[in-house]
């Protein structure tokens, strides 16, 4: 193992549009040169989709609100979708210059896209469009490659004239992997066979029963008939993760769990894994393999958590934005500016009766002034809940929806509105006339209903 490989998520550094942040953990030139301190080169993956059960796949939630509805297509027919990409390459790219191999850093290749063949219809004017305007800043000493799938069905729309293809795919039968790094060689005749996404592990959603991850015994056994073949190998992931707040993405299913641990060799809490010390000791036994085995460090010690106490912590209701927006009809997220988390929905019922959300994402909890009145979900995992009674209601009662985002899809559409998209109905009829705030759950104070709880755990030792 001798580099490391990350995506560089739009999002995250341009939440707002013109608002960017490259601070903190934000900073990836310092994550890169940490590597680099650390003796490991990089594969760099600048998009600008990325996928990686990421929320809306790393692009920002503005993009479909200022490109209009549906409309957020990776092509070359839209001059908007490639102005912003333009315009956010134009920041990134002259940060990402100076730390390539060709400039004395660390970045040895450069990812075009991510997957792209694995859309349909692909078009090839994008992705030359992608490569020349990467060149335009990075240079064409770069080594820029593209990852799909590992079958001619996927290279043949994923490929870009003059950017090295890999593929990927995780833990199969020697003839599954000589078939996926033969469709590979049709296309790339010259240069290494690469699987850039080797999954020694895999996502989880909520709700899903079971995780459907490959065994240590499958993983070697792949691992060495790469090996056996000349062909370089990147594991995805080696290191478990966590996507705080609000950044997991979502499938069609369900949305993606905060957790990326990935079930991966090295675990979401540094640990190393029975995988880990399977494939330390896999490459020890390689026989042009001269480094000792230095010893690995402890797992850190766990407590059993037999309970949590919670605190409430503040109002729901007290995070609202001051710059409410008022509309005969509901709003989305992306109409009223808000990337995700929670947008609370008001209005003034004039009569009462069964409440039904005609089309919404993704779970909405109903209030009858500060009485509870039940919770619905667009989708999880095969639940769908559009109705809920208002016991509590009375003509003039205030109805509150706060409706929560769960994370944009990741894969399967990158037009992944939030809120309340349809009609609101009171037994039957239409209700209109609402107000939209955005809750920003850092700046919530204190007292009321829903709330937000804080808590207190105790253990007891092993």
């Amino acid at each position: 193992f001798n580099a490391i490989q990350f995506y560089i998520p739009w999002n995250f550094h341009e939440i707002y549009e013109g608002k960017y942040n490259f601070d903190g953990n934000r900073d990836f030139v310092k994550f890169i040169q940490t590597a680099n301190d650390l003796g490991l080169y990089t594969l760099l993956r600048i998009g600008p989709y990325i996928c990686g059960e990421w929320e809306n796949g790393g692009l920002p939630y503005w993009l479909l609100k200022s490109l209009g509805p549906n409309s957020l297509q990776r092509t070359s027919n839209d001059p908007k979708w490639l102005a912003a990409v333009s315009k956010w390459f134009d920041k990134l790219l002259p940060i990402v210059k100076p730390t390539l191999r060709v400039n004395g850093g660390p970045v040895l290749m450069v990812q075009i896209e991510n997957e792209y063949g694995s859309y349909q219809p692909a078009d090839r004017n994008y992705t030359i469009w992608l490569r020349d305007l990467a060149r335009q800043y990075l240079g064409d000493k770069v080594v820029f490659y593209t990852t799909d799938g590992g079958s001619d069905s996927y290279l043949k729309n994923g490929v870009i004239p003059d950017v090295f293809p890999t593929v990927d795919f995780g833990p199969g039968t020697e003839t599954s992997i000589v078939n996926s790094f033969n469709a590979q060689r049709n296309y790339a005749p010259r240069g290494p066979l690469v699987n850039s996404e080797f999954y020694p592990g895999w996502l989880l959603l909520w709700g899903d029963a079971k995780l459907n991850s490959p065994g240590a015994a499958d993983i070697i056994r792949s691992s060495q008939i790469m090996y056996n073949l000349n062909a370089s190998f990147n594991f995805y992931m080696i290191h478990g993760g966590t996507n705080f707040e609000f950044w997991a993405g979502a499938e069609t299913n369900a949305p993606v769990i905060t957790s990326y641990d990935y079930d991966a060799p090295i675990s979401e809490a540094g640990d190393v894994t029975e995988k880990y010390l399977a494939i330390r000791d896999w490459i020890a036994s390689l026989p042009d393999w001269t480094v000792s085995q230095i010893p690995v460090p402890p797992n850190t010690p766990k407590k059993a958590y037999s309970f949590a106490r919670m605190y409430k912590m503040a109002d729901l209701v007290d995070g609202l934005d001051s710059g409410c927006i008022y509309s005969e009809r509901p709003v989305d997220f992306e109409g009223v500016d808000q990337p995700f988390g929670f947008v609370a929905y008001t209005t003034k019922l004039q009569s009462c009766g069964d409440l039904v959300l005609t089309k919404f994402k993704d779970f909405a909890y109903v209030f009858s002034d500060k009485s509870f009145e039940g919770t619905l979900t667009n989708f999880l995992n095969g639940l769908h809940k559009n109705r809920t009674a208002l016991p509590h209601c009375a003509p003039g009662t205030k109805l509150t929806v706060f409706v929560e985002s769960q994370g944009r899809q990741t894969y399967e559409t990158i037009n992944d509105y939030k809120g309340i998209l349809g009609d609101v109905l009171i037994d039957g009829r239409r209700q209109d006339n609402w107000e939209h705030c955005k809750i920003d759950v850092t700046k919530i104070p204190s007292s009321g209903t829903p709330v937000i709880f804080s808590s207190e755990f105790s253990h007891s030792s092993f």
